[in-house]
C-alpha cells in the first residue's frame, strides 16, 4: 500500500449549457458536488495529521470534455490520492463508485468508509473528471448519488436531499480518514 501523503478532493461546477438564458440549474449536476467537497475538506482540515496533505480543486469544462481536469491532471504530484464527487443529490439503493489507476489502497478505504458510514456502495460507472486523475496514473474515485432531473430545467436546488449531501460528506471524509489510518497500521508514518 502507498503511503498517504496528499488527498485531493473534486467536483466540476459548470453545468448544462452556454446560453443564460437556458442554462440549466444543476442542482444535482454538480452543485451538490461541490458542496459536498467544500464541506468534507472544511471537516478535514483542522484532523488531518501534519504530513498529509488536503487540497481542493472545484474544476471547469467537466460537461465538455472534462477539460479543467484534462489541464489539471498532469500538475497533480504522483501518488496524490482522488476523490472526485459528480452528483450528491439522492442516495436511492446504492452510491456509484468507479476507480482508475492504481486505486486498490481507495477502493479498500472506501469500501470501509461505506460500511462505517452505512452508506451502501455499488460499482458503477462515473464518466466525470476522476478519469482524467486515472489516465495519468493516479489513484482515483469517482463517487456519484443521484441526480433527479438530470441536465433538464427540472435539476433543481428543492431536488436535493440534504441527507444525500450528508451521507456525501460522511463518506467522503471517512474515506480519507481510513487513507490516513491504514497507512498508519502498515507502519507508513503519513
Amino acid at each position: 500500500m502507498n503511503r498517504c501523503r496528499a488527498v485531493l478532493l473534486t467536483a466540476h461546477f459548470d453545468g448544462v449549457g452556454d446560453d443564460p438564458l437556458l442554462r440549466h440549474p444543476a442542482a444535482g449536476d454538480n452543485a451538490s458536488g461541490v458542496a459536498v467537497v467544500l464541506e468534507a475538506a472544511r471537516l478535514l482540515s483542522p484532523r488531518l495529521s501534519g504530513g498529509v496533505g488536503l487540497a481542493v480543486a472545484l474544476l471547469d469544462g467537466e460537461e465538455v470534455g472534462a477539460r479543467g481536469s484534462a489541464h489539471h491532471a498532469p500538475q497533480v504530484a504522483s501518488g496524490t490520492y482522488v476523490i472526485n464527487v459528480d452528483g450528491a443529490a439522492q442516495l436511492g439503493a446504492a452510491a456509484a463508485v468507479e476507480a482508475g489507476g492504481p486505486a486498490e489502497p481507495l477502493l479498500a478505504a472506501v469500501d470501509q468508509a461505506g460500511r462505517l458510514t452505512g452508506v451502501p456502495l455499488q460499482a458503477g460507472a462515473m464518466a466525470s473528471d476522476n478519469r482524467r486523475y486515472a489516465a495519468v496514473g493516479l489513484p482515483a474515485i469517482g463517487i456519484g448519488m443521484g441526480m433527479p432531473g438530470y441536465q433538464t430545467t427540472a435539476e433543481t436546488p428543492d431536488r436535493v436531499e440534504g441527507r444525500t449531501l450528508l451521507a456525501a460528506t460522511d463518506l467522503v471524509t471517512a474515506t480519507v480518514n481510513q487513507l490516513v489510518k491504514n497507512s498508519a497500521q502498515l507502519g507508513e508514518t503519513p
